[in-house]
């Protein structure tokens, strides 16, 4: 998203805004009314509105108005797309629906990362103070009965003779993770899209909203290199779609050319081919907008659903560890009494 006086725009207030954006305009209101009667209360998005009202008023479409307000450009993009094939009341709803799912994404982030993230930090003092007061204790008893401690114990207790003294240090070097992670739970919407951008769901959601606007133009009468074109500001990495346009100028199908450019899949694209021979392409065009956004959610619950069971195996992995090296020299010294 796009900071607007140092705030951001949260995904409910945007997914609040193209619905009642879409309520509005279904109803006959000019743009300019409509996004009048829907501004959130306070935040970035209200002061977004009030440059969008401007920019309006001065003869932009409501597409350029938003990107002058600092609303995001996948959000302005589409609109200038809805509003270029007379389907905007169509785009809106897909809009509020986007963005709904980006909240529940950031919850879920939340859950999945943030709080197993915090339990973490709390381990890793306890085992710092097992390393620091248990072991070093271990050690001297083990050395008074003759015996010593030896493999990972003694890395322990190393560790441990380290923490106790450079007390101050180790308690920076444990302040550094715990305030990142009080960082990330001050703004979740920041830490949900920095860890979502470079994720297989971020570029399964881009092809989904690629498709979907190509659906648009194709149903407003556009061909297919202007529909790819109307895909492009959609796209982060628009070099696909410019070598599906390198293709299509060349004389390839667009189903053929989006398969060749990782658009689609082989089955998807022979299926668009047949439609757009049998005249139907922007019917089946947004069938297949519909299936890859389906696809993309299953891959952002799958990335999900893992983070935690990885932080709660290595949690447990390194509790486990260092349990066993305490109860191995303690065994030991209780075998030797």
């Amino acid at each position: 998203m796009i900071t607007v006086s140092k705030k951001e725009m949260s995904n409910n207030d945007l997914s609040y805004i193209c619905q009642q954006l879409s309520l509005f305009m279904a109803t006959g209101l000019p743009p300019a009314d409509g996004l009048a009667l829907c501004v959130p209360e306070g935040g970035a998005a209200k002061d977004g509105i009030a440059r969008a009202l401007d920019s309006i008023n001065e003869g932009q479409t409501l597409g350029e108005a938003l990107g002058s307000g600092g609303f995001p450009k996948l959000m302005c993009a589409m609109i200038s797309v809805g509003e270029a094939t007379g389907s905007l009341d169509g785009v809106l709803d897909s809009l509020a629906s986007y963005y709904a799912r980006m909240e529940e994404a950031r919850s879920a982030l939340a859950s999945a990362v943030i709080y197993p993230a915090m339990i973490f930090i709390l381990m890793l003092a306890v085992q710092g103070v097992l390393c620091a007061r248990v072991l070093p204790i271990m050690a001297a008893a083990m050395e008074q009965s003759g015996g010593s401690i030896s493999g990972p114990a003694r890395v322990f207790a190393a560790v441990g003779g380290w923490i106790s003294s450079h007390i101050v240090i180790s308690l920076l070097l444990l302040a550094i993770p715990a305030a990142a992670a009080a960082f990330c739970l001050s703004d979740l919407d920041g830490f949900a899209r920095i860890f979502l951008k470079n994720t297989g769901w971020r570029r399964a959601s881009e092809r989904a909203n690629a498709v979907s606007a190509m659906a648009l133009a194709m149903r407003a009468g556009a061909d297919a290199d202007d529909a790819v074109r109307t895909a492009l500001p959609l796209c982060g990495d628009p070099a696909p779609l410019e070598k599906c346009l390198e293709l299509t100028g060349k004389g390839q199908s667009l189903g053929a050319a989006l398969e060749q450019c990782g658009i689609l899949d082989p089955a998807h694209a022979r299926l668009l081919d047949a439609g757009v021979q049998s005249g139907s392409g922007d019917v089946v065009m947004e069938r297949l907008g519909r299936e890859l956004d389906k696809a993309a959610t299953r891959k952002l619950e799958g990335l999900l659903s893992s983070v935690e069971p990885a932080l709660v195996t290595i949690m447990a992995l390194m509790t486990g560890f260092i349990l066993l090296s305490v109860m191995s020299p303690m065994a030991a010294l209780i075998s030797a009494v």
